[in-house]
């Protein structure tokens, strides 16, 4: 569920990766195709609902931007990556301690994978790896 495709090279990004182990997938956010054989690969995708599958992980039943579904068995989160808005655009962190809480992107830092978050509640301005956070779709999309 990385985001770039060239392997990570820094101590800060390996222990992001470390940390995916956490679930993150959430119904309302945007996220990649990241599995390389799927034909729908790096195609983006609204997710719509989470389902839990027989051996206990996570499935993603998605609203494709071609305007397509994916239904059940839906795709594993392990194949998916989060998408990330352009700044300004709204965001939803997915894991860590501000794991629910939204805000806005502020602006991404490509070179450290990390983005500048401001908080809705506090407005308060962090730095998060790309990976824990994701595009949050609006209210009226993400209800399906």
């Amino acid at each position: 569920a990385n985001r770039r495709e060239a392997p990570k090279k820094n101590a800060k990004a390996a222990a992001s990766s470390t940390r995916r182990s956490d679930r993150w997938l959430r119904a309302g956010i945007r996220v990649r195709i990241a599995r390389e054989s799927d034909p729908r690969y790096r195609q983006k995708a609204r997710v719509l609902d989470v389902i839990r599958d027989d051996g206990g992980g996570l499935r993603a039943l998605l609203a494709l931007d071609d305007g397509s579904f994916v239904h059940e068995p839906g795709v594993k989160e392990k194949h998916l990556e989060t998408a990330l808005p352009k700044p300004g655009g709204r965001l939803a962190a997915l894991v860590g301690p501000h794991r629910g809480r939204t805000g806005v992107l502020v602006q991404r830092d490509k070179a450290n994978e990390s983005v500048l978050l401001r908080f809705d509640d506090d407005l308060d301005v962090v730095t998060l790896p790309m990976d824990d956070v994701a595009e949050l779709c609006d209210a009226a999309a993400a209800a399906g």
